[in-house]
């Protein structure tokens, strides 16, 4: 799989907040950094996530393995950032639209009441496009996928034009063409994490102590969600092949081969074995092959 869903051991939820009454903008502020998350300016250098910071048009947000932070826009909804990811805001609703893109790594979002006003995040190779839904956006090695609990999402593959609605239940791998099928059981339970993430009252004027307090609740949320993952997922290559319709094969340039399910790609890699899930830096993968 893929990008979308990954089994992760905690997420940064980034919360962007914008006032349900001032639609001509959005004021994304980070509400828990849980690990290494980073944010850089236009023409500045990276520096830490704070709760209660402001996140403005052109910011880039970086996370690290095993990290995670918290966020809300307005009533509008929920952006959450998983770890190894990078995203940057390319608008806030500035012209009446949210967009945002991922360069790698895993995106997690809870669109509730937009209006006229769109929301999307694009790829390299895909865009998703929502009014109100559920929905993940991964990227990692040229491939892109969707993921949807609640909603449509329109996907698009940006090198061929191409486009589907992707309902409820159902997951787009994008990578020359689209291919739709079924969610996993493990990425369901992941986009569970859309709604354990609860809005935070008056977010904008919320101080950063009491935003860490609130982000606590979301993350043992989080956890309960991810003891069940870890509770459903195969524990033999034949049992990831008859989940997952492939096992992939991993060679570093060590000469070590790991087999099982890629559950994850960005800056690195999440593999889930028979001995567990790992994660292997991108730079130390020679190959991946599916079988």
């Amino acid at each position: 799989m893929k990008k979308i869903l990954t089994v992760m051991p905690c997420f940064l939820a980034l919360i962007m907040a914008a006032s349900c009454a001032g639609r001509s903008g959005s004021i994304p502020v980070v509400v828990l950094v849980v690990g290494d998350a980073r944010v850089q300016a236009p023409g500045k250098e990276f520096t830490p996530a704070k709760a209660g910071q402001v996140i403005k048009k052109g910011d880039i947000i970086k996370t690290g393995p095993r990290s995670c932070m918290s966020i809300q826009i307005g009533e509008r909804g929920i952006v959450q950032i998983a770890g190894n990811s990078t995203l940057e805001a390319l608008s806030l609703f500035e012209a009446g639209a949210c967009e945002l893109y991922l360069s790698r790594g895993t995106v997690l979002s809870r669109i509730d009441r937009l209006g006229r006003e769109h929301y999307r995040v694009k790829t390299p190779t895909a865009v998703a496009s929502v009014r109100g839904t559920v929905f993940s956006v991964s990227y990692g090695d040229e491939e892109s996928t969707v993921g949807v609990s609640r909603g449509i999402v329109d996907v698009v593959d940006t090198a061929s034009g191409k486009k589907e609605e992707v309902g409820r239940g159902k997951a787009a791998d994008v990578r020359a063409g689209i291919v739709v099928r079924d969610l996993y059981e493990t990425e369901s339970l992941e986009l569970e994490k859309a709604d354990a993430v609860e809005y935070v009252q008056d977010v904008g004027t919320a101080t950063p102590e009491a935003l860490e307090e609130k982000g606590k609740a979301f993350i043992t949320a989080i956890e309960k969600i991810d003891r069940k993952i870890e509770e459903v997922a195969p524990r033999t290559l034949e049992g990831m092949r008859a989940k997952y319709g492939r096992i992939d094969v991993v060679t570093l340039y060590t000469g070590k081969v790991y087999r099982g399910v890629i559950l994850s790609r960005g800056a690195s890699l999440t593999i889930l074995t028979p001995d567990g899930t790992v994660e292997v830096p991108k730079e130390k993968v020679k190959s991946t092959v599916a079988q």
